[in-house]
């Protein structure tokens, strides 16, 4: 099993505006159309990568770290470095923040159908393109002498040969 680490923050104020598990509803149970192929282990090995980046991005403080999410998140649910910064800000962050998220790709699986939840704010009821899998992840963060785990199923996508990830950057 591979597991990665990525970072992001502690505390509710946090959550919502670095690490916000995208809400979504996944396809139903017997969906119409076939499912899609399990992910290949290069698929693993990209999603793996996508959270190393994300890691090491928040190592380098909250502008490498909002960069990093807007270079990586898919196309279709787009933030710009600034909406991702002014996010980190206005919950409380500092560059001493710090998140490790163990993503267990072992555990990928597709999540056909999977779209934006109706509270999602201006990608309600998005069904982004591409092959979206979904997997657990397991996130430890720490800011200011405050250390936070929780456990969290996260989405990412194939576009076009190219893997993204979804995490909102709106303002808290």
């Amino acid at each position: 099993m591979r597991r990665t680490a990525l970072l992001c923050l502690p505390a509710a104020v946090l959550l919502a505006a670095c690490s916000t598990t995208v809400a979504g509803q996944a396809s139903p149970a017997q969906p119409a159309a076939p499912t899609s192929d399990g992910p290949s282990d290069a698929d693993r090995e990209a999603v793996g990568d996508l959270f190393d980046g994300l890691s090491a991005s928040t190592q380098d403080g909250l502008e490498a770290h909002a960069e990093y999410m807007a270079e990586h998140n898919h196309p279709e649910f787009s933030y710009t470095a600034e909406e991702c910064l002014d996010a980190f800000r206005s919950a409380g962050l500092t560059d001493d923040y710090t998140a490790e998220y163990e993503a267990d790709t072992d555990a990928m699986a597709p999540d056909d159908g999977w779209t934006l939840a109706a509270d999602a704010g201006r990608y309600a009821g998005l069904q982004p393109s591409g092959q979206v899998f979904v997997l657990p992840v397991d996130v430890t963060q720490s800011f200011g002498g405050t250390t936070d785990s929780y456990a969290a199923d996260l989405h990412a996508a194939v576009l076009d040969g190219t893997f993204y990830l979804f995490f909102a950057c709106d303002a808290a």
